[in-house]
């Protein structure tokens, strides 16, 4: 039962975190098609269609956004991959749009996380 609460506890403080580094980048992303959740969803596209096992793929993954988007792996990235693999494809989503202030998907990512970590 506590570690249900605590659970529970742990998934509300992530959203907190996301919340407020939502509000704390709102205005960085660029529009167009050129923030960087869109260049996070070019990443995911790249990698997630090679034939390699999925610890690899989240090493690469992991290592091209650390990369190629410094700051959002520093503000944003490393707290998402605490997050359980089912539902960070929503948190992503729901953090790419309160601070693009547009809706936001990317197939490649939903389907990754949605078939890889069955």
């Amino acid at each position: 039962m506590k570690a249900s609460i605590y659970n529970s506890l742990d998934q509300a403080i992530f959203l907190l975190i996301i919340f407020f580094f939502a509000v704390a980048c709102n205005g960085s992303a660029e529009s167009g098609g050129n923030s960087d959740y869109d260049k996070l969803c070019q990443i995911y596209k790249d990698i997630t269609q090679q034939p390699i096992d999925l610890s690899e793929k989240e090493m690469k993954i992991t290592e091209r956004v650390q990369k190629e988007l410094p700051q959002f792996f520093e503000a944003n990235f490393v707290n998402i991959v605490k997050a359980d693999a089912g539902q960070r494809y929503q948190f992503i989503k729901q953090l790419a749009e309160a601070e693009t202030k547009n809706k936001w998907d990317c197939e490649a990512m939903r389907s990754y996380y949605a078939k890889a970590f069955q």
